[in-house]
């Protein structure tokens, strides 16, 4: 696995959803508001999340190491008393992808939300290289 860690110039994580990760899944919490997010890719096996200005964006994992850093961040949400669903924003495609993966009862179908689809960012890089974000690595 990989983990590239980043700080945005100036960003929300409403526009870091709307810009970046439009076709990912959304791990819905009961924190999530303008400085904190949290995605997920099941085509290419990559989650990002921003809390207050930082990005972590983790690539090259294997299934069974995307399934475990999204079970993480659930363990990590029930700890402090809430939870961890999956949204894939109506698409049938990617809420067969995260149900391949064994992760279907997290999704928000049995909730009341939708399905998703997949992000898929050609020849891979930096998602938000590619949408032109100001970053600036973390050391």
């Amino acid at each position: 696995m990989k983990t590239e860690k980043y700080t945005l110039c100036c960003s929300s994580s409403f526009f870091i959803q709307e810009k970046i990760c439009s076709d990912w899944g959304v791990l819905v919490s009961p924190d999530d508001c303008a400085y904190y997010g949290a995605w997920a890719c099941p085509v290419k096996l990559e989650t990002l999340s921003y809390t207050e200005g930082d990005i972590c964006h983790k690539t090259e994992m294997t299934p069974e190491e995307f399934v475990a850093d999204i079970l993480s961040n659930r363990r990590f949400h029930e700890k402090e008393g809430g939870w961890l669903w999956i949204d894939c924003r109506e698409s049938k495609s990617r809420l067969d992808l995260f149900t391949k993966l064994g992760l279907g009862s997290m999704t928000t179908k049995d909730k009341g939300g939708g399905g998703c689809e997949s992000f898929i960012l050609g020849a891979g890089g930096c998602p938000l290289c590619k949408a032109g974000i100001p970053k600036r690595r973390v050391e």
